[in-house]
């Protein structure tokens, strides 16, 4: 413990930290906090799945799945992303969106339509590989993966004050292995937690894909400065959406996996 806190939280939260800081070397900064936690729970803590080398071995058995989807999910959004780059709509849409607030409302339309369309609408998708976007894939496994073993019965308890936290959170942290926390965890309310992640994230250009893909094309949205002077109203609207949502929806949290995993028990021997 560091003041209270384990170190294997405190690993986690350096390299956060660390992915935060150094922008241009995020891969690099995600592996090495992913050696240093496996590294500190072999020698001292161990796995909930053994001890020493062989429960890392089995704790990766245990997650292999997850590691997996989530890889074959970020190269599938990586061709799809290239696909409508090279399309050109990007280059025409500011031609012929209105340039106010119906604009963005039909941004947000073209968003919807695009998500719901059939996997079959992007088969003609170029299918080279991408380097780079592996890359970037296994950059976020690297941080999911360390997320997987933290003790996660050490955190605080899930509620809607929590949730509001980690769309704070999200803002400075990759969302993606704070979101594999939570879910871990369980407690929480889907929706909020969706919400919060993914609304908190845009609050600074780091904390969401979209954010840090618009600062490849624009370098100037990499000043945090210049991002919270002009996008202020972003962290305003996270808070007044959520405490709305809260109003009108209320708080039904998922019930914990503990918890779960009893009620599901007691329903087979019943």
């Amino acid at each position: 413990m560091i003041f209270g806190v384990p170190i294997d939280f405190v690993l986690f939260g350096l390299t956060l930290l660390g992915v935060a800081l150094f922008h241009h070397h995020t891969l690099r900064v995600a592996l090495i906090g992913l050696a240093a936690i496996v590294i500190y729970k072999i020698l001292f803590t161990g796995f909930k799945t053994g001890t020493g080398a062989a429960g890392f071995i089995a704790h990766v058995g245990h997650e292999w799945v997850i590691l997996a989807n989530l890889l074959c999910l970020l190269m599938g959004f990586a061709l799809l992303s290239s696909h409508f780059e090279k399309s050109l709509v990007p280059e025409v849409l500011p031609k012929i969106l209105p340039h106010d607030w119906k604009g963005a409302f039909l941004m947000l339309v073209m968003v919807w339509v695009l998500s719901i369309l059939p996997s079959r609408a992007v088969e003609s998708a170029p299918k080279q590989k991408s380097p780079r976007a592996f890359r970037g894939a296994i950059f976020l496994l690297s941080l999911v993966l360390c997320a997987s073993m933290m003790p996660v019965e050490k955190l605080p308890a899930a509620s809607w004050q929590t949730a509001l936290g980690l769309g704070f959170l999200s803002s400075v942290f990759d969302n993606i292995p704070l979101t594999a926390l939570a879910i871990k965890q369980g407690g929480y309310d889907w929706g909020f937690l969706a919400y919060a992640v993914g609304f908190g994230g845009s609050m600074i250009w780091f904390g969401s894909s979209a954010g840090v893909a618009i600062s490849n094309m624009y370098p100037d949205a990499r000043s945090v400065g210049k991002w919270l002077r002009h996008g202020w109203y972003v962290a305003v609207a996270y808070v007044i959406g959520f405490f709305a949502m809260l109003a009108v929806w209320n708080w039904h949290p998922d019930a914990p996996h503990p918890l779960k995993v009893e009620a599901t028990a007691q329903l087979i021997t019943k």
